[in-house]
C-alpha cells in the first residue's frame, strides 16, 4: 500500500508533464488522413455516378422520343430512323466517362430500342453494343398508321454503360460504392400523324 504524505500528488500534475510534444501533430494527420481520403474519394465517385446515371436517363428519353414520333407523310422517309434513335441517345448520353466519336458513331454507351405492344410484350427492333459503331437500320420503330387504342404500342430505349473506370487508382470499397454497370431505360408511347 502506497502512503501518501502530505502535500504529495499521486500523480504528477499537468504543470509537471514533459514538454515534448514534438510530432503529435504529424501523428493526429497520419491518423485522420485516410478517413478524409476515403471519403472525399467515395463523394467524387458518388458524384460522378450520379453524373453519368442522370445522362443515361437522358439519352434513353431523347431517343424514345425521337423514335415514337411516326415517319409518316410530315417527316421524310427514312427519318426518325432505328439508326437515329440509337445516334440521338447516344450522343444525348456523353458524360464523364461515357464517349460518342461523331466521325467513326463509337460510343461507350450499348443503346436497345424495343417495339412493345399493347400487352407489354417487347420486340427488339434494334441495337448498338457498347464499344461499338451505330448499326445501320431504315427501320422505323412505330410503323402501324392504323392503330386503335387496343392495339397502341409504344418504343422502349434502354441505355448500358459498362466497365466504369473512374479513378486510374482503384479505390478501396470503390465498388461497393457505385456500380460497374449502369441501365437505364425510357418508354414514350408512338405517335402517327
Amino acid at each position: 500500500m502506497q502512503v501518501r504524505q502530505r502535500g504529495t500528488p499521486l500523480a504528477p500534475s499537468p504543470a509537471r508533464w514533459p514538454k515534448n510534444d514534438r510530432g503529435v501533430a504529424a501523428v493526429e494527420f497520419a491518423i485522420i488522413m485516410p478517413v478524409l481520403m476515403m471519403a472525399l474519394f467515395g463523394i467524387m465517385a458518388f458524384g460522378f455516378a450520379m453524373a453519368q446515371s442522370a445522362s443515361l436517363a437522358s439519352g434513353a428519353r431523347e431517343g424514345a422520343r425521337l423514335g415514337s414520333v411516326n415517319g409518316g407523310v410530315l417527316i421524310a422517309a427514312g427519318d426518325h430512323a432505328c439508326d437515329d434513335v440509337i445516334t440521338r441517345a447516344r450522343v444525348q448520353a456523353q458524360t464523364i466517362g461515357a464517349n460518342y466519336d461523331e466521325v467513326t458513331g463509337v460510343s461507350d454507351v450499348g443503346v436497345s430500342v424495343e417495339r412493345v405492344d399493347a400487352a407489354g410484350t417487347p420486340v427488339t427492333i434494334c441495337s448498338a453494343a457498347p464499344y461499338s459503331a451505330t448499326p445501320t437500320n431504315a427501320t422505323t420503330p412505330c410503323t402501324n398508321a392504323a392503330a386503335t387504342a387496343a392495339t397502341e404500342a409504344s418504343i422502349r430505349v434502354t441505355t448500358t454503360l459498362t466497365d466504369r473506370q473512374l479513378f486510374a487508382i482503384p479505390i478501396p470499397g470503390g465498388s461497393m460504392l457505385t456500380p460497374d454497370t449502369l441501365v437505364k431505360s425510357a418508354e414514350s408511347r408512338c405517335e402517327y400523324h
